[in-house]
């Protein structure tokens, strides 16, 4: 449900508020994501874990604008699709964290001697 009520506002995509929609989320998810990984039982599903609350803070937001709780134009499709964004981005650079962080593991275990040369 698109509602933009008061403000007389246009809801344009290049506005601020969207840029701000994207960082907020996109720290959202990075935070939640480095809570969760440190807790052995949401380790393996944290990053799904850090995006749905991240979504769900945006969500909350829109909703208190809304219901008017916020001094901003209501609440927007737009905005959702910007949180969406903002997820979306830091899961792909948290992927790619995960991915480099565990080849160049793969890389130095396999320096590692795992036998006993005798000279």
């Amino acid at each position: 449900m698109v509602v933009n009520s008061g403000g007389g506002g246009e809801d344009l995509w290049t506005s601020t508020d969207k840029l701000y929609h994207v960082v907020f989320c996109f720290s959202f998810t990075i935070v939640f994501n480095l809570l969760f990984s440190h807790h052995p039982l949401l380790r393996r599903s944290s990053l799904f874990m850090a995006s749905c609350f991240s979504l769900l803070v945006g969500a909350a937001k829109e909703a208190a604008d809304h219901f008017g709780y916020f001094n901003s134009s209501g609440a927007s499709v737009k905005d959702g699709v910007a949180d969406i964004f903002g997820v979306l981005l830091a899961c792909s650079l948290l992927y790619l964290s995960n991915k480099l962080s565990s080849s160049r593991k793969s890389e130095i275990d396999d320096r590692t001697v795992t036998g006993v040369d005798l000279v």
